[in-house]
């Protein structure tokens, strides 16, 4: 319905404007003015993957552009992963790349 996909449309820009911050489900529940529960299954039906598939998607894309003139240190701290070493971990999960080795393939 037309309601769910402006929910979705809202927890997604929500995300974009703030992915930089240490954002939780409960920060977007409030925000948004909706249960955790219900914007968790909702996003799930929607897009058929979780508001943190999501979030670590917009992370990962953003890190992308951020590693062609950044360290991965620089980048960690830019993207909320205040551990550049997990920061590494969830790229590489995420890409299947280091992020100096995604920054080898770019140059």
């Amino acid at each position: 319905s037309r309601a769910y996909t402006a929910l979705v449309d809202k927890i997604k820009t929500f995300i974009l404007s703030q992915y930089n911050r240490d954002i939780s489900i409960n920060d977007m529940a409030n925000e948004i003015g909706a249960s955790r529960s219900h914007i968790n299954k909702t996003f799930k039906n929607i897009t058929a993957q979780t508001i943190n598939q999501y979030l670590f998607d917009v992370i990962i894309n953003k890190s992308n552009d951020l590693l062609i003139t950044m360290s991965v240190t620089e980048t960690a701290f830019e993207v909320v992963f205040n551990n550049s070493a997990y920061f590494s971990t969830v790229f590489k999960k995420q890409t299947g790349k280091t992020p100096k080795e995604y920054q080898q393939s770019i140059t």
